[in-house]
Order: C-alpha cells, then sequence, then structure tokens
C-alpha cells in the first residue's frame, strides 16, 4: 500500500506539487479593435394599390476601436490550469451613415457613444514549457464567454447579449516581493478574438466579430 502511494505521488505532475500563489489579480487596459456593423434599408410601402415597398434611405454602421479597463480573477486549480471571472468596461463608438436619401438629402453621419460592460468567466492554461528567461515569461491560452451589456447614448436604448472570447499572452514577472501576504508581482499582456451575439444590433448580422488586447499588472498572493 505504501509503495502505490510513492508510485502516485511522483506520477503527479511537477506543477501540482509546486507551493505557487493560487489567487491572482490582474488590471490594466484594454484596446478593442472596430468592425463594420452592417447595413440596414429603410423602406416604405408605396401608396399604390398593390404597391411594393420602396427605399427610402441607406444606413451603414461601424463600430470604432476602443479603450477601456479590465480587471480578472483567477485561482490556480493546478500549477498549469486556471479559472478566472473578468468584468470589463468600454465605450465604443458607433458611427452611421445615412446616404442614398428618396428626397435628395445630403449624406449624413451620426456618431454615438456606447457604454459596454462584459462579465465572464474564462479558463487559463500556462504553457510552462515554453517558459522563458528562466521561467519570468511564461505565455498562456484562455478562452472564456459572458455577459454583455450595452447602454446607448442617453440611456435611450438598454440590450444585453452574450460575449465570447479566445486567445493567449504571456504573464511577465519581475523579483519576488518579500512580503508574507504579496508573493509576486508581474504584468500581463494577451491578444484574443472576441465576437459578441446579441446587443445593440443595428443591421442583418445580429453579431459583431474583432480583435482584442490587453496589458496591465498582476499580483499573486
Amino acid at each position: 500500500m505504501g509503495i502505490a502511494v510513492l508510485v502516485l505521488i511522483n506520477a503527479l505532475p511537477a506543477a501540482a506539487q509546486t507551493s505557487e500563489p493560487k489567487l491572482q489579480i490582474s488590471i490594466g487596459g484594454l484596446l478593442s479593435g472596430g468592425s463594420p456593423f452592417g447595413s440596414q434599408a429603410a423602406t416604405e410601402t408605396a401608396n399604390q394599390a398593390g404597391g411594393g415597398r420602396y427605399t427610402l434611405f441607406q444606413t451603414e454602421t461601424d463600430v470604432e476601436a476602443a479603450g477601456g479597463l479590465e480587471t480578472r480573477l483567477t485561482w490556480w486549480v493546478t500549477g498549469a490550469v486556471g479559472a478566472e471571472i473578468g468584468a470589463s468596461w468600454s465605450t465604443p463608438r458607433m458611427v452611421t451613415r445615412i446616404t442614398a436619401d428618396t428626397e435628395g438629402a445630403a449624406d449624413l453621419t451620426v456618431p454615438a457613444d456606447v457604454a459596454q460592460y462584459v462579465i465572464d468567466g474564462a479558463a487559463i492554461v500556462r504553457l510552462q514549457r515554453l517558459a522563458l528567461a528562466g521561467g519570468r515569461v511564461v505565455p498562456f491560452v484562455t478562452a472564456g464567454v459572458g455577459y454583455l451589456r450595452q447602454v446607448y447614448e442617453g440611456n435611450g436604448l438598454i440590450e444585453t447579449g452574450t460575449a465570447y472570447h479566445a486567445g493567449g499572452g504571456a504573464l511577465i514577472w519581475f523579483q519576488p516581493v518579500r512580503r508574507s501576504w504579496l508573493k509576486r508581482v508581474g504584468a500581463r499582456a494577451d491578444a484574443r478574438w472576441s465576437r459578441q451575439d446579441g446587443g445593440i444590433a443595428f443591421g442583418e448580422t445580429g453579431h459583431r466579430t474583432f480583435g482584442a488586447f490587453g496589458l496591465g499588472a498582476v499580483l499573486q498572493f
């Protein structure tokens, strides 16, 4: 029995036996890329009997790149695998161009800011075998899904949806901190693919995809 226990312990991954800190908090900036948001035609039914619909004007909406803030709380379940809860805030601007007016009105561009909030859950995996600089730069991959809330300018429209992300980056550790409650300080940089379903959906797609980049400070306890 004792021999079997020793064999099992020796078979465990080295990462699982390490005294690595379990709790990690990161906070920093987030840059979300812009994307087309779709086009739509404003139509009306002709007055004549049996008349079809005709176009009053066309609209095309784009979402511009936007900065924001993000914080993530990570619990390392093992030395390599962690569970995260994240929250982010940003203010992307929607720019709508109104063209092809049937009454000959000049083209019009209408900007509007949107307050955007995301709360998500994610899995993160540290790629320890690919670590650089003596283990101080550790690559990782991550993926998650969460709740999306968007508030249109002036609180005139509030919509919710689902946000997905997947990507990777690196944890960059500085010199260890000699305090009992704070173990390490570093930086986190990542790039991810994001998709939003639902939310404010002007146009025909009902979703948008874009790239996002994050950079912030990391504390391990």
